[in-house]
């Protein structure tokens, strides 16, 4: 029977998948304007990649249903172009870049084709919350170290606290998956972290002054 609180979580959900069908372009945007990646941490990118994709392969291979986890997949393709686009600019791709993300999409076909087993991933789906919290601490020391958040989105990291919180309420509301719930707890602390770091250092001449 549908309640009050289950069209809630729908509309959330709706409204997560709509935030984050646009959130990473304000980035791709920001570093092309910029014509720099000053700032932002590549390892930190492609952790967030293989975190996305380990939680992405997890629901889908335990059929949760896809209204609660298509974020992840809209965000890993636009994390596919942020990463391009960062090593463009930092002239870092070659051949070896090619076979790192050659050997990834193997992988991760491999897990979707369930020719290796979903056990693999319920034993891998802890490390996403490990992955998440090293992923975004990097970027927020990077901010911190260089002290220039110009070519950082700041519209991004609200969108990634934003949806990170309304996930704690549809996960509660839908399976009370208690790894993905930890996991969503700590990212919303992590992402409004990084979020805050951008906006106090846009303008670091200000604060070199302070």
């Amino acid at each position: 029977m549908t309640t009050i609180w289950t069209v809630i979580g729908d509309i959330l959900s709706v409204l997560t998948i709509g935030t984050c069908l646009v959130s990473k372009f304000p980035q791709i945007l920001t570093i092309y304007q910029q014509k720099s990646a000053q700032g932002l941490s590549l390892k930190s990118l492609t952790i967030e990649v293989i975190s996305y994709s380990i939680s992405t392969l997890y629901n889908f291979t335990n059929r949760y249903r896809w209204i609660n986890y298509f974020e992840y997949i809209v965000l890993i393709i636009q994390d596919y172009i942020l990463v391009a686009v960062v090593l463009f600019y930092r002239r870092q791709i070659n051949q070896k870049t090619i076979m790192i993300f050659t050997s990834y999409v193997v992988i991760v076909s491999l897990f979707g084709f369930s020719i290796l087993p979903k056990s693999i991933l319920t034993f891998l789906i802890p490390g996403t919350l490990p992955m998440s919290v090293i992923s975004k601490s990097m970027q927020l020391v990077e901010i911190i170290r260089t002290k220039d958040s110009r070519a950082i989105s700041s519209i991004t990291w609200f969108i990634s606290a934003f949806s990170n919180l309304t996930r704690i309420y549809t996960i509660m509301l839908d399976s009370m998956d208690y790894m993905l719930l930890t996991n969503f707890v700590v990212s919303t602390l992590l992402s409004s972290a990084v979020f805050v770091s951008v906006l106090y250092y846009k303008n670091p001449q200000k604060v070199k002054d302070n």
